[in-house]
């Protein structure tokens, strides 16, 4: 390093590509942050830093035209000449999506907030259940049909879009660190030609002023989306949605009311901390503060409500880690240290700046910090003595389950399902060879081999099976015995035909899409919503890149992809859109793919 600082200027830049000839991606960062960090502190300059120029989406302006306006504005930047190439190879421009209907029209986290919610529908003319407003936006009359997908975005209204132009680009350059000089000017003459001038759309898109007028209308209510659908919007009285969050939350046995202030609290997690010596272990930021809770409406039954998922409730039945008690969680966690302890491993590494973890060496100390086993024992037991939230102005701490929010939620959850279904193998014996399972999260699938030659006890392993987890939780069986199951957004079925297990991509509108020609779970975007095509594009093409991972039954693509198309016919798509994409996609891949194009298109 202090040859580095030594070194000229050029010829630091020249070892910074130097380190892509490299094989492994990791030893060639490694390398650029080393040369990198030389220049930054020896001559000041970061060459890390990118120009982002982030632009509001408008289909009139020509981003190879911004380009030019930007390179020509880095010439009158103080840099050297060695880094301007450097820095013109960097530039990035990026469309910055505008605000959606759910943006400007959703409105439960405000309150989700309140201290008290009274009723304000008693003379409102719209739908009531139970003598409250309750009532789907897409069932009253006279609303806009992109107005009912809440995903969906109205088209960009500026009186002087050259003017917001202008001030995106002198943003964007002058917020690089690298940027020398005086203020950068962009004029009125050099914007107008990033736009295509004299053009208007031709299709009819959303215009927020009809959104506004909603919102207006339905002023005092409550616009919430729906658990499984968020693009539906669902128009309820305050009082209802009040009286949710109360039983939700704040009257849950999974919560406790905390009466000290957020200060207070934050000052006791960090005195905890430092007394069991984690100031290493966690991250204070200081600008931190408890976050609101709020619930959303069930999709099949308006009158139950689900959790966010940042924190869910003791009493819901469907959230089956809420229920686990800490205890539980401690003691899964202490089985897995001590299962590497006793390997010999008493610490493990990470990366701050990255992803990765190893128990052994790493080539440098570059971002890496060592953290002992014991250490993150007492790590997990400080964080579940303090996981809190906010509910109707009150402050809650979670007693119960998971820590729900947190980076640790999803790790815990696992490592839970691991030590049970670790101690359901060890009581099989030698039936584990006939035992194939898969999870993620809370979804699990189990596949029981019998061999011909011997009778499997398979009742008996699925009896182990089902009480192989804490006694409160709950497994629900979604197949009826028959060999068909949904497992993670695909149809699993048993077949006596090698694959022996076949797995088919699905989608949650298929059934309405075929036989009530509708789009029940709003989960995407209609073609008449405001952005980019080739935005749109990508939606289309991880549709097939879904269909041709998780589909082992070849036969079955061409039916996926038609009802891919079925869909986007709802949604708008343009008819050759899908044709497109699909022949591009089919270009070296299965001949399946290849017929399929010729089946719908040839």
């Amino acid at each position: 390093m202090k040859i580095l600082k030594q070194c000229r200027l050029e010829a630091l830049v020249r070892l910074m590509k130097a380190a892509t000839d490299f094989q492994k991606a990791s030893t060639t960062a490694y390398l650029r942050r080393l040369v990198s960090r030389a220049i930054k502190e020896a001559r000041g300059w970061n060459v890390s830093a990118k120009i982002v120029v982030r632009l509001k989406f408008d289909d009139r302006i020509k981003l190879v035209e911004v380009r030019k306006v930007v390179n020509d504005k880095l010439m009158g930047v103080y840099i050297p000449s060695c880094l301007m190439e450097v820095a013109r190879s960097t530039v990035r421009i990026v469309w910055v999506k505008n605000p959606s209907v759910a943006d400007m029209l959703h409105n439960q986290r405000a309150f989700a907030k309140v201290d008290v919610s009274i009723c304000m529908c008693a003379d409102l003319p719209y739908p009531k259940v139970g003598g409250h407003v309750q009532v789907r936006l897409q069932d009253l009359t006279g609303m806009h049909p992109l107005l009912c997908n809440a995903n969906n975005i109205p088209k960009l209204t500026h009186l002087d879009r050259e003017g917001l132009l202008i001030q995106e680009i002198e943003r964007s350059v002058q917020s690089w660190a690298n940027w020398r000089g005086e203020k950068i000017h962009v004029t009125r003459q050099e914007a107008t030609k990033c736009m295509i001038g004299g053009q208007q759309c031709k299709e009819k898109y959303l215009d927020p002023r009809e959104v506004r007028q909603v919102k207006s209308a339905l002023e005092g209510l409550v616009l919430t989306p729906l658990d499984m659908t968020p693009g539906e919007t669902l128009v309820l009285c305050p009082k209802v949605y009040y009286e949710a969050m109360m039983e939700t939350f704040v009257l849950s046995p999974g919560y406790v009311i905390e009466t000290d202030t957020e200060e207070k609290i934050f000052k006791r997690m960090k005195d905890e901390a430092a007394s069991e010596g984690l100031q290493q272990v966690v991250r204070w930021d200081k600008k931190g503060k408890i976050c609101n809770a709020y619930v959303m409406p069930k999709h099949k039954d308006l009158s139950r409500y689900k959790p966010n998922g940042i924190c869910p409730t003791y009493s819901e039945p469907t959230d089956m880690f809420s229920k686990l008690p800490h205890e539980d969680i401690i003691e899964d966690v202490d089985w897995a240290l001590e299962y590497h302890r006793s390997k010999g491993r008493q610490l493990v590494r990470v990366n701050t700046k990255g992803k990765g973890g190893t128990f052994g060496r790493t080539m440098g100390d570059d971002h890496w910090r060592t953290i002992d086993m014991e250490d993150i024992g007492k790590y997990v037991r400080w964080e579940l003595r303090h996981t809190f939230t906010k509910a109707t102005g009150v402050i809650l701490r979670q007693a119960i389950g998971i820590p729900m929010g947190k980076s640790s939620s999803p790790i815990l959850t696992c490592l839970m399902c691991a030590y049970a279904e670790f101690w359901f193998l060890q009581s099989l014996g030698r039936l584990r060879k006939d035992v194939f399972g898969m999870r993620l999260m809370n979804d699990v699938s189990i596949v029981i081999h019998q061999n011909g030659k011997k009778l499997t006890p398979v009742e008996e392993i699925k009896r182990r099976f089902e009480t192989c987890y804490p006694d409160n939780l709950c497994l629900k069986r979604t197949d009826e015995g028959e060999g068909i199951w949904d497992f993670l957004g695909t149809t699993m079925n048993i077949d006596p035909i090698f694959p022996y297990v076949r797995c088919i991509q699905s989608a949650k509108d298929e059934e309405s899409l075929w036989q009530e020609e509708r789009w029940e779970f709003k989960c995407g975007q209609s073609y008449r919503s405001w952005g980019s095509k080739e935005q749109k594009s990508a939606v289309v093409s991880s549709f097939l890149q879904r269909i041709d991972r998780n589909t082992n039954n070849r036969a079955a693509i061409p039916r996926r992809v038609l009802s891919v198309q079925r869909e986007l016919r709802i949604k708008e798509f343009l008819a050759g859109f899908l044709k497109r994409m699909l022949k591009r996609f089919a270009r070296g891949r299965d001949d399946i793919w290849s017929w399929t194009y010729e089946w719908l298109y040839g």
